[in-house]
């Protein structure tokens, strides 16, 4: 039996995936340094091309190759859950690929899905998204909540433009420019909730980091990794619970007196 390990896909970009790492631990309640999680972190941002430009056309290598290679070495480096730390690797033409040829393990979570279901659960109808580019463009949040009583609403085509600009900023670490990268992002979230949005999806791993408030003007701003974070811990803490079983009912077997 395998120790039950979280494995993050990383690169995509750097910072998201050292953020994911810091908010599954920030959050999981732990007592100890020893009661933390195991936790893998893969990042190779050189393998992995850029997902909205292959989503736009600008190029016919699939990410999902350099991002099925990261799973297969969290799978070696013993991860029993992982998850990919970019929102836009989760458009159907990268992700449906990467699960097509999916390796068990490690369980392979879906942003997408985890964000879904919270949503769900908070009762929203009117959910601002901001995003990058390739992610409006191939509808990934449009056809997320199609049939669904909650409708995504979105920034008009020259602050979704800012916006992904923003993002591309971070990624590309001109830290000179976060402080303006960081003031679009709120005037597009502050646009958003001037159209009625009850929540605003931060619906790129980067820009949580630009924008980090829970809340903009008392309105919840729903964090992605946050929520993948959440969905790993979950399954985490579920495989640890049958790990610790299966190594009681050995122990039974072998020497027929423990007691657990």
């Amino acid at each position: 039996m395998k120790l039950p390990t979280i494995g993050v896909v990383g690169g995509v970009g750097p910072l998201a995936g050292a953020t994911l790492v810091q908010k599954i631990y920030e959050d999981s309640g732990a007592c100890s340094d020893q009661a933390q999680p195991r936790v893998l972190l893969a990042s190779y941002p050189s393998e992995i091309p850029d997902r909205t430009t292959f989503l736009l056309g600008g190029s016919d290598t699939n990410p999902s190759v350099g991002l099925r290679r990261v799973l297969r070495d969290l799978k070696a480096g013993g991860a029993t859950v992982a998850g990919i730390a970019c929102v836009t690797a989760h458009a159907e033409p990268i992700f449906a690929d990467i699960r097509a040829h999916a390796e068990e393990p490690p369980q392979l979570l879906s942003l997408t899905d985890e964000i879904k279901r919270v949503v769900e659960s908070m009762g929203i109808k009117r959910l601002g998204v901001l995003s990058t580019k390739g992610t409006y463009q191939v509808r990934l949040f449009q056809d997320l909540f199609r049939d669904h009583t909650c409708r995504p609403v979105f920034c008009d085509r020259a602050t979704r433009e800012q916006v992904h600009q923003a993002i591309y900023s971070l990624k590309s670490s001109q830290f000179g420019r976060f402080d303006s990268a960081a003031a679009v992002v709120r005037s597009a979230a502050s646009e958003l909730i001037a159209q009625g949005a009850e929540a605003v999806l931060l619906g790129c791993t980067e820009l949580p980091i630009l924008l980090p408030e829970a809340e903009l003007n008392g309105v919840p701003l729903l964090d992605p990794l946050k929520i993948l974070a959440g969905a790993l811990r979950e399954v985490n803490e579920e495989q640890n619970r049958v790990f610790l079983e299966g190594l009681h009912q050995t122990c039974r077997r072998l020497c027929g007196s423990c007691s657990g």
